[in-house]
């Protein structure tokens, strides 16, 4: 779309023509004309010299039409016309978003379910936190995964394709295979420092209860405290069920080394909230409840790209004009 910034210009196109009408050729017979001594000398000079006047344009019509182009053109330059191109909402900065995820030996218990077909806690945790991440468009979203040790995973980044691939890429073994809850947090928490936020939360996933690491749980509550992190733990595990065995069927307690009050403490001190996973219907809805509560604002800003147009015109006009007085100068 074009926009005409000073419409009112438009009128100065009438100005040749009016310069043209008003104008009226020195009539020396005229009373009250003016007498000049040398009055000869000045006509000679002007049949021997290259003078533009009105008259020489209606001589040479062709002369004529190109200023009165260049005339045009520049009137429009000074219309500033704008190329209005389309609204391109504008991602607005929201939070910063760390998901920690327990990736210790327990966390390959196949007590889920996912697309008919029986599935381990890690993939169930990685395939609905991928499902999660695709909203969060405007946050800063990283990954800690944990085990005996704790590590960044992912950068606080806006890239989501490219968090969504490495999320991917999240397996058992890669940092040991005890539960080091609280150096979580604090890798959490130290990644929060390099990168201002208007708020910063953490999703914790564990099933199991913290026995490594050097930060325990409650230096790491005081640590997200003083930094007014908010923090949501989720524990994930089935509750007892009866399985086959050689002697029969036996009930089992897959979640039996859930540290579930460490878990609610964690999230009830730091001003999050705990949630139980006991398959995965209840994970989704865990998320989709997150989601809403840490809601990303709709006021979506937008921008219009704007390019100036009125150099082409400008310099069509100067082209123009400098051709009128190349063939001037010629004749």
């Amino acid at each position: 779309m074009i926009e005409i910034l000073f419409p009112y210009a438009f009128i100065l196109i009438l100005v040749p023509a009016l310069v043209q009408k008003l104008s009226k050729p020195f009539d020396t017979n005229k009373d009250g004309a003016i007498n000049s001594p040398f009055f000869e000398e000045m006509k000679n000079i002007a049949k021997s010299s290259n003078f533009i006047s009105i008259s020489s344009f209606k001589q040479n019509h062709f002369l004529f039409a190109l200023s009165f182009l260049a005339w045009f053109l520049l009137t429009l330059a000074l219309l500033r016309p704008v190329y209005v191109g389309k609204a391109v909402p504008i991602e607005q900065e929201g939070r910063n978003l760390i998901i920690a995820i327990d990736v210790s030996g327990s966390m390959e218990m196949p007590d889920f379910s996912m697309d008919g077909k029986n599935s381990n806690r890690l993939i169930v945790a990685r395939t609905l936190s991928k499902n999660f991440v695709k909203k969060r468009k405007g946050d800063r979203i990283g990954v800690v995964l944990f085990g005996t040790t704790a590590h960044l995973f992912i950068p606080l980044s806006f890239d989501i394709p490219v968090i969504l691939e490495m999320l991917n890429e999240v397996d058992f073994g890669l940092v040991g295979e005890k539960t080091a809850i609280g150096d979580a947090i604090g890798v959490a928490l130290k990644s929060f420092k390099d990168v201002d936020s208007k708020s910063s939360v953490i999703i914790l996933i564990s099933d199991g209860s913290s026995n490594a690491g050097s930060l325990n749980n409650d230096q790491a509550i005081k640590l997200a405290k003083d930094m007014n992190v908010k923090i949501y733990t989720v524990g994930i595990g089935a509750d007892k069920m009866r399985v086959a065995s050689i002697f029969g069927t036996k009930v089992i307690d897959p979640s039996l080394d859930m540290d579930e009050e460490a878990l609610k403490k964690i999230a009830k001190e730091t001003n999050g909230e705990y949630f139980r996973a006991r398959n995965t219907e209840d994970f989704e809805n865990i998320y989709l409840k997150i989601d809403a509560i840490e809601k990303i604002k709709n006021d979506a800003l937008f921008i219009q790209p704007k390019k100036e147009l009125f150099y082409y015109p400008l310099a069509l006009a100067f082209l123009i004009f400098s051709l009128v007085l190349l063939m001037r100068l010629k004749k």
